[in-house]
C-alpha cells in the first residue's frame, strides 16, 4: 500500500496536469484477483471512494479520486494466447503494445481488436487492454473494417 513517495507519485501520474489536484490517500498495486478483492473489501469497510487505473490514459483523470483508494493494476501483466481457440487473455494492467508484441511472436499475421487513444502519440503504449471490456474495440483494425460500436 502506497501513501506517498516517488512510487506513489508515479502511480497517480496521468500526464494531464489539469487533474493533478485529485489525490487518493492510498494506492494499492495488486498482483492477483484475490488482492483486488481484499483491497475492495478494505475500501468498503472504511467507506473509502475507490477508482481503478489500468493503463492510465484517462485524459480527464477518471482513474483518480480524492482521499480514497486507487487500484493501480500495472503489475498485473500476464498474457496467454491460445492458438487452438484463437483467444487472448490479458491481465488488467497489460497495455496494447504488449498484446501486439506477444501476438507477433506467436504468428505475425494475428491481430486483435485493440485500443488506441486519440491525441496521444504513444497510444498503444498507454492504453490498457482491459479497456476493451468496458468500451469496445477501437483499434486500427476495427476502424479500418468498421467494426467499432
Amino acid at each position: 500500500m502506497l501513501t506517498s513517495g516517488s512510487l506513489f507519485d508515479e502511480a497517480i501520474f496521468i500526464g494531464n496536469e489539469l487533474y493533478s489536484e485529485r489525490r487518493p490517500a492510498y494506492v494499492f498495486q495488486p498482483n492477483t484477483v484475490a488482492d483486488i478483492a481484499s483491497a475492495l473489501t478494505m475500501a468498503k469497510t472504511r467507506d473509502l471512494p475507490f477508482s481503478i487505473k489500468c493503463g492510465g490514459h484517462s485524459y480527464a483523470g477518471y482513474c483518480l479520486n480524492d482521499g480514497g483508494l486507487m487500484l493501480d493494476l500495472s503489475l498485473m501483466q500476464a498474457i496467454e494466447i491460445d492458438e487452438a481457440s484463437m483467444t487472448v487473455r490479458a491481465d488488467c494492467g497489460v497495455r496494447w503494445l504488449s498484446v501486439y508484441e506477444a501476438l507477433a511472436k506467436v504468428n505475425p499475421g494475428y491481430i486483435v481488436m485493440g485500443g488506441i487513444c486519440p491525441g496521444w502519440a504513444s497510444a498503444v503504449r498507454c492504453s490498457a487492454a482491459a479497456s476493451i471490456s468496458c468500451h469496445g474495440p477501437s483499434g486500427w483494425p476495427s476502424i479500418r473494417f468498421r467494426l467499432s460500436p
